[in-house]
């Protein structure tokens, strides 16, 4: 017991620990995707990332033949086009593939493992958190297959990195200087072109960062120097975006397809959310569906089709402000707390997907619980989590929100319940003994003659 007790408290001090943790990290995904889960997950970032390792071009997200797309935006299919440069289409690519995307898994758990110690967690909590999320996955599919070709895995670690050095520049300066500033932007700018909403979440932090360490007279320039570097960083993307669609698309081109998904008069009040979802698939995502490929195609490409969309959707919630409020709280909700049909939109809920509903479910209560205690204590540092928590959810509660959506924060909220749950153990630790001595106490007291 001793020996357990002493592992959680101090972990990391033998390197052979940490490469065993990894390796454990590597193998636990790999075995299952060798068990049968080699084939990739086809997806619009799958096949363009295909496109780019075979032509150079980030095309072809629709169809073989549907040509140079914006939907994928630039960074998130280098890592998968690397690997099917590399290796080619088959097996050693999506080997290759799923041991990436298990270290960067990997990396996510360690950056947060620093980032709760930051906020001065114990190493117990954070050691049980590290080892949930390392080897025992929830959703093993979404990490060992999905993540092999998506982004957020890697938007996940450039968020959690991201919240460390803003904390860790938060103690070491009474002021932040030009150059963290500077650094700051580049790498939020970084992370906006790899996923907008994972970037709109690290901007919640930085702007903690800036309201405790810069005065208010430059609040204004800092907010304009992220700005200039954002767009700088975007712009070479935006400029071929223009090119190829007369639209300077300085990210992803596809929120009109993703906002129409989630929010419309079928979507108020589902008696099938998951049918209900499939239908709404099948008539608008070209990538679901023929009828919209050719719809897609008929105004003109990609971009003017997902616009279109996006302004019939504005125009239904001008018109039907209660109902679209309704849609959006409920999304909201289920950003947090999944409900079981999202596990698996296309097949039936199980005994499966209802257990793992019920481990996010109280995971997410945990969590919640946790950081509103500590903010109830006044440890206003759980601000750089909260912000960046409660910021991602809302792009994504327009859309129909997704499990991959999620990612980008279900580490840290696997953190933050452990945290909440190991200061609640040793609360009762002291509390229990000190009551029982008591009531003990006061036992022998009315024994006495």
């Amino acid at each position: 017991m001793h020996r357990v007790s002493s592992f959680f408290e101090r972990p990391f001090q033998n390197r052979a620990i940490i490469s065993l943790i990894i390796l454990s990290t590597v193998a636990v995904r790999l075995v299952w995707a060798l068990a049968g889960h080699l084939e990739p997950l086809q997806s619009e970032l799958q096949r363009a990332a295909v496109s780019l390792s075979q032509t150079g071009v980030i095309a072809n997200a629709y169809r073989p033949d549907s040509g140079p797309t914006s939907h994928v935006g630039l960074l998130a299919p280098l890592p998968a086009a690397g690997a099917y440069w590399l290796f080619g289409l088959g097996h050693a690519a999506e080997i290759f593939l799923t041991v990436v995307a298990s270290l960067v898994i990997g990396a996510g758990a360690f950056t947060l493992y620093a980032v709760f110690g930051e906020l001065g967690a114990s190493r117990v909590g954070r050691t049980a958190a590290l080892l949930f999320i390392c080897l025992l996955p929830v959703n093993i599919a979404l990490q060992a297959q999905d993540l092999r070709a998506r982004e957020t895995a890697w938007a996940a670690l450039g968020l959690a990195l991201l919240i460390l050095v803003a904390l860790r520049l938060d103690r070491l300066r009474e002021h932040l200087r030009l150059d963290d500033a500077l650094g700051l932007s580049l790498g939020s700018a970084l992370l906006f072109l790899l996923s907008p909403a994972v970037a709109f979440a690290g901007y919640g932090a930085l702007g903690i960062l800036a309201l405790r360490r810069v005065k208010a007279r430059y609040w204004l320039p800092l907010m304009a120097l992220a700005a200039a570097v954002t767009a700088l960083v975007s712009f070479p993307w935006a400029l071929r975006n223009e090119h190829q669609f007369g639209r300077m698309v300085w990210s992803r081109g596809n929120f009109g397809i993703e906002f129409a998904l989630g929010t419309y008069p079928g979507a108020v009040s589902p008696a099938d959310p998951a049918a209900a979802f499939r239908s709404r698939l099948k008539e608008i995502h070209p990538f679901q569906s023929d009828r919209a490929y050719a719809e897609m195609e008929a105004v003109g490409g990609e971009v003017p089709y997902s616009e279109a969309l996006a302004k019939v959707t504005w125009r239904w919630v001008v018109q039907h402000p209660g109902d679209a409020i309704r849609i959006w709280s409920r999304h909201l909700a289920e950003f947090y707390f999944p409900p079981a049909w999202l596990w698996n939109p296309y097949g039936r809920e199980n005994a499966k997907s209802r257990l793992q509903v019920l481990v996010l479910d109280l995971v997410s209560a945990l969590a919640v619980a946790g950081l509103l205690s500590n903010l109830w204590r006044r440890r206003w540092r759980y601000l750089y989590l909260a912000m960046p928590l409660v910021l991602i959810a809302l792009p994504y509660m327009l859309a129909q929100p997704r499990l991959r959506y999620r990612y980008a924060v279900a580490s840290m909220l696997v953190f933050m319940a452990a945290e909440f749950v190991q200061r609640l153990c040793s609360r009762l630790a002291i509390i229990l003994p000190e009551r029982r001595a008591q009531s003990v106490g006061s036992k022998r007291s009315s024994l006495r003659p």
